[in-house]
């Protein structure tokens, strides 16, 4: 017979994801990252992070603002785990219209997938990503994600996936308001980063990978939160 303390975790989870299936798929995992990733795409975690109750949290231009700055500072002084606080009260405290979607949410969910990457949650933060797209992100800064998502996905050497990314970060960075010699310097880097990618056939060394590695997370740590 199972004990209370186990019903009580089972009502918990039920709660939490909503269907026995996906809580069963939940309890296989037992690596902690597996873990966050999956709580993080569960459809009920994202509904309560975008639709959550104005009733409850209240919608405020102000708030979500403040927030959000709050946590850039945190950013910016290396206490990411404080930040990511930070932009889910940001997320919590911004107004969306009726398809879910709003700038200030967008910019939240897009500065937390920074500070996602920084502390090495690398699918959390692609995620965000896509969150953010789906939220209403600006177009004239769009270029910024498919940048960051670009090198993320060559860190977790999906380096086909990083390929075919390139048409998308060529037209979002003609839609930024960019000067024209940034834009051509900022395509050049990515282009130039995608086809050593591109053209690395070979298994490098682990000297080699080491510094290849090195090199991209100083690359990917010049994102900046907005």
């Amino acid at each position: 017979m199972p004990s209370v303390d186990h019903k009580h975790e089972q009502g918990l989870l039920k709660n939490f994801f909503e269907h026995d299936d996906v809580v069963e798929q939940f309890k296989k995992l037992d690596n902690p990252e597996q873990m966050i990733q999956f709580m993080w795409k569960a459809p009920s975690f994202q509904n309560f992070l975008r639709g959550n109750s104005e009733q409850i949290f209240g919608k405020s231009d102000g708030d979500t603002r403040r927030f959000r700055e709050m946590g850039n500072k945190l950013f910016k002084a290396g206490k990411d785990e404080e930040a990511i606080k930070m932009f889910n009260k940001a997320v919590m405290k911004a107004p969306v219209n009726d398809s879910g979607e709003g700038r200030d949410l967008s910019l939240a969910i897009a500065n937390r997938s920074a500070a996602l990457l920084k502390l090495g949650v690398m699918k959390g933060a692609l995620e965000d990503i896509e969150f953010a797209f789906v939220s209403g992100y600006p177009t004239d800064l769009r270029y910024k994600l498919f940048e960051r998502k670009i090198k993320i996905l060559i860190q977790l050497n999906e380096n086909d996936s990083a390929l075919h990314m390139l048409d998308q970060f060529k037209l979002a960075l003609e839609d930024s308001t960019l000067e024209d010699d940034k834009k051509c310097k900022l395509k050049y880097e990515i282009e130039t980063l995608l086809q050593s990618v591109e053209h690395d056939t070979s298994q490098p060394s682990n000297s080699e990978k080491k510094t290849n590695e090195k090199s991209l997370k100083l690359k990917l740590g010049e994102s900046h939160p907005h």
